[in-house]
């Protein structure tokens, strides 16, 4: 993402056969804020900084005891 970008993630809930399971919630939560911020609907956006010329974070996923990430590169 380029400094003040946003992109949208989506996560998915499926059983061991890969069926997709409905009605599940997801709580997304990012390494590190200072390169980007992530909303509760799973919103990342790359935030200003003065400093290095790429930077890294994870934005992470939770549902049920299970998680995913994703690495941002800013």
């Amino acid at each position: 993402l380029v400094v003040g970008d946003s992109a949208e993630l989506t996560a998915s809930a499926e059983s061991e056969s890969g069926i997709v399971l409905s009605g599940r919630s997801f709580l997304w939560l990012t390494s590190d804020s200072s390169v980007a911020t992530l909303s509760a609907a799973g919103v990342v956006t790359a935030t200003p900084y003065g400093g290095a010329l790429e930077r890294l974070a994870y934005a992470v996923v939770y549902s049920e005891g299970q998680a995913d990430t994703v690495v941002v590169r800013v």
